[in-house]
């Protein structure tokens, strides 16, 4: 799916594209009733990225998602059959996840390229497969766009100041919190 120069997600730099894709898991999850820490840590550390300075650090940070500890077991993802309903194909699941941190981690260590559109694009085709509405754009398009602060970073946008970032925090953790209501 091309997109046009002008459309919304294609403004986006790729640090708000990143927080979208974020935003759209917790979308996913609340609308599926889907509840584990794991994902809630996943999310919050993709969001992140809005007031990450060091790219290479943040990208770094999320390792520790795919680690395994002593006996083996994954820190993330964990396995989907712990927490997801029967009507979501683990498979899905996964690539979702997947497509989730690729927004982010597409781009880090190379040029600007489409790939992170491309991600966040297969996060809301996955959202529209399993009838989730995506989230308003409204709070990520709000945000300051493109600003190099390293000239080899040219797409990826200023970090947020901590004001900022609290709102977009607090909209996710209401989007979350949706599912236990």
């Amino acid at each position: 799916m091309d997109l046009a120069k002008n459309d919304p997600l294609a403004q986006l730099s790729n640090r708000q594209k990143q927080a979208y894709a974020a935003l759209c898991m917790a979308q996913f999850c609340a609308a599926k009733r889907i509840e584990h820490p794991a994902l809630h840590q996943f999310i919050e550390q993709r969001l992140s990225i809005l007031i990450a300075w060091d790219l290479f650090d943040w990208d770094e940070e999320f390792g520790y998602f795919t680690d395994f500890d002593e006996q083996g077991n994954r820190y993330w993802p964990p396995s989907p059959k712990t927490f997801l309903p029967s009507d979501i194909a683990e498979k899905d699941f996964d690539l979702f996840a997947e497509c989730v941190a690729a927004v982010g981690s597409s781009e880090t260590y190379g040029p600007d390229t489409k790939l992170p559109l491309h991600y966040l694009l297969k996060c809301i085709e996955t959202l529209r497969r399993y009838g989730v509405e995506p989230p308003s754009l409204e709070i990520i398009s709000s945000l300051p766009r493109k600003w190099s602060w390293q000239p080899y970073e040219p797409a990826w946008g200023r970090p947020l100041g901590d004001e900022q970032y609290k709102v977009v925090l607090a909209e996710c953790r209401k989007i979350l919190a949706s599912a236990t209501q």
